[in-house]
């Protein structure tokens, strides 16, 4: 794991490209509308300096610039991005400052529409107009490819002793070239009339750059041994040929048979990013479990971890743990709400022993994450702290909210957050339940908080190697566990940035497994 020296990861796996308008600009000449431009920065944590990531062009004279210079963003899932804008007025002498604002990245690729409008600022005023941000993904990986199996049908006699030998081409006009190009032959058949030709394959993007309407031409040959001769061609499309419709092939004016489509089937190889999935609707939901066994000391005395100070500036390690990983999640938990259990306790009135059970004492939900610690702190001072130390009842209820819930409509992808001090107690269950949890669209963030010995934890953090259920000997479909030990020299940012940075591998690693593109939002 590649950290730079401020413990985060130094390359983003992500890119956004931001836009940027202003309307209602204030003026700052006396005779004119200002000359605008923007300078972009961004700060990847609150001990990191903000950086200059970019600048947008200048335009004269207008109140309501629109800049045509997008904005490179790198983008960080497991970080709280800020970025800040600062609005000036191109002058002779000096530029004049319009207007500043500043918001996170989360507020922004969050919103339904990937849109945000902010008020600028100036110490003097706090209305100097408007700026309105709109991020797009920079798209993923790979291509859509057309498998394609033709057959010729009455085709004319090109040759005077026998019947033809016919293959086609297919050819598309190049810009860049100035003159149609041939992308590629098929295989020839021999003294045929009615000839059906071998499966060809072709991406896309060659073909029509993605634009299944855009024309391109199928030409038809003769071989013979000095020279092919043309029998024909059509001008057609991906849309056409999906049709199913027969071609009828000219040359010059004159019909010479036809072409049929025998088979066609366009393949999506395409690698979504992250960040597209998240643009087309994916929502996050949460679900963050609390281990309340006798390990973590009695809540009232001072070393314990559970021990609540009376300054709110001091935060335990579970209140910690569930502030820096719930910041950064809730933004993109569309309802707010977060599932909250508790395990290893004994509850009112009749001290049953519980290793699943919800939080707030009434239901799983509580309201963002001011709702979990309020929820946590009600606990505290409400069960009895007990044991073992028992994660698979809380999986396997975290199965129960992600199952269901993802189709290519309606995508939800569920990250569990366990907050332990000790050693597993049922690991074998454990095992088992995380194996079965691999098939889900969920993934398991894990936080060891204390001193106990978490060596046993690597065991389910099966990075290059997939966990094995020791009870049915089946295999995970992938790695979903990510454990972290927090330590007080871990700040909250670089605990959110270690125990988050794999989910969006995680999340397109099953939304492709399971064939699944991002949404088109109107």
């Amino acid at each position: 794991k590649m950290y730079n020296n401020h413990g985060y990861h130094s390359e983003p796996k992500e890119q956004y490209a931001l836009s940027i308008s202003c309307t209602a600009l204030a003026q700052t000449d006396l005779l004119s509308p200002p000359d605008t431009y923007v300078l972009v920065y961004l700060k990847n944590s609150k001990k990191e300096p903000s950086q200059l990531i970019g600048q947008t062009e200048k335009i004269n004279n207008s109140y309501k610039p629109k800049f045509k210079t997008k904005i490179n963003l790198p983008f960080f899932f497991e970080k709280q991005q800020t970025l800040s804008f600062v609005v000036k007025d191109s002058d002779t002498n000096a530029d004049d400052l319009v207007g500043e604002y500043a918001c996170t990245v989360s507020k922004i690729c969050s919103d339904p529409k990937n849109s945000h409008t902010g008020v600028l600022a100036l110490k003097s005023s706090n209305n100097r107009g408007k700026i309105h941000l709109h991020v797009e993904p920079v798209v993923g990986s790979g291509d859509e490819f057309l498998n394609l199996k033709l057959r010729g049908r009455n085709l004319p006699k090109m040759d005077f002793l026998g019947k033809s030998d016919p293959y086609f081409k297919i050819q598309a006009y190049s810009k860049s070239a100035g003159k149609l190009q041939t992308l590629i032959k098929s295989n020839i058949r021999k003294k045929t009339l009615n000839p059906e030709w071998n499966m060809i394959e072709l991406s896309l993007l060659t073909l029509c750059n993605g634009d299944k309407s855009k024309k391109f031409i199928i030409r038809v040959y003769d071989k013979d041994l000095l020279k092919s001769e043309e029998i024909g061609s059509v001008e057609t499309s991906i849309q056409d040929l999906l049709s199913r419709k027969p071609l009828t092939l000219t040359y010059g004016r004159k019909s010479r048979g036809t072409i049929e489509v025998a088979q066609i089937m366009v393949e999506d190889r395409r690698k979504y990013s992250f960040t597209e999935y998240l643009q087309g609707g994916l929502e996050i939901s949460v679900a963050a479990s609390i281990d309340f066994t006798m390990s973590n000391g009695k809540p009232h005395k001072p070393n314990s971890l559970h021990f609540v100070n009376p300054n709110p500036h001091y935060l335990n390690p579970y209140q910690s743990a569930i502030s820096a990983i719930g910041s950064i999640l809730a933004p993109y938990d569309h309802d707010g709400m977060i599932n909250a259990y508790g395990f290893g306790a004994k509850l009112p009135p009749h001290q049953s022993l519980s290793h699943c059970f919800d939080l707030n004492g009434q239901n799983s939900l509580c309201q963002g994450v001011q709702g979990v610690l309020n929820a946590y702190y009600q606990a505290i001072n409400t069960v009895s702290l007990w044991g073992p130390t028992n994660f698979a009842p809380t999986i396997r209820q975290a199965i129960k909210l992600a199952n269901g819930i993802m189709c290519q409509d309606v995508q939800q992808y569920t990250i569990l957050i366990i907050i332990t001090d000790g050693a597993i107690s049922d690991m074998d269950d454990t095992m088992d339940a995380i194996v079965e949890a691999s098939f889900y669209p969920l993934s398991i963030v894990i936080v060891g908080v204390g001193n106990a010995d978490f060596s046993s934890m690597n065991i389910l953090d099966g990075d290059g190697k997939r966990l094995q259920s020791p009870k049915n000997r089946k295999y995970a479909a992938r790695d979903i566990v990510q454990f972290v030990q927090y330590s007080q020299n871990l700040s909250m940012e670089q605990l959110a940035a270690e125990t988050l940075h794999e989910i969006p591998g995680q999340v397109t690693e099953f939304l492709h497994a399971q064939k699944i593109k991002p949404n088109i939002r109107n």
